[in-house]
């Protein structure tokens, strides 16, 4: 059986049939979207697993101009420190502000070994942004990740670095 380009394929479905598979709806240009996305951060995680153990390799990540892979991050651009891009504020609304922050230096970046920051409880997305931006300005020397919240089944969702030390 075959499943037309285009279709949404619901999670978790099986789908048995052919004639199944022909129902399926069309994908929703959001749908598209975060199937790109997801494309794009496993691109990055990739790059980036092949960089861990590689001083050179990170060194270059982290220096404008000499990018590692597709040279992205995993929002898509190369985070800059003390800057929210405007990618990671999209995240935050589409996220609707239940956002938490990890934070790491560099031997535990690279031991993908995160402390955890603070879980934010503004519901002013203003307020979000601020305590962002104040988050990064407090640890410019660490990587920072922007992590969502699903507070009804309480757990993380994405996860993308937002900040690289300089």
């Amino acid at each position: 059986m075959e499943i037309p380009a285009g279709r949404y394929v619901p999670s978790g479905a099986v789908i048995t049939t052919q004639k199944a598979a022909d129902r399926l709806p069309e994908a929703k240009d959001s749908d598209k979207a975060f199937s790109h996305h997801v494309v794009a951060v496993n691109q990055a995680l990739l790059a980036g697993y092949r960089c861990a153990n590689d001083g050179a390799c990170l060194t270059q990540w982290q220096t404008p101009g000499h990018p590692v892979g597709n040279g992205r991050a995993s929002n898509g651009h190369r985070p800059t420190a003390g800057r929210l891009r405007a990618e990671a504020v999209v995240q935050v609304r589409q996220l609707g502000h239940r956002v938490s922050l990890e934070y790491a230096d560099q031997r535990r970046f690279k031991a993908g070994s995160w402390q955890s920051g603070p879980t934010l409880a503004a519901t002013q997305e203003a307020e979000v942004l601020a305590q962002i931006e104040q988050f990064l300005a407090t640890h410019s020397d660490n990587y920072v990740r922007l992590l969502g919240i699903d507070p009804r089944a309480k757990q993380r969702q994405l996860g993308h670095v937002i900040q690289m030390p300089g």
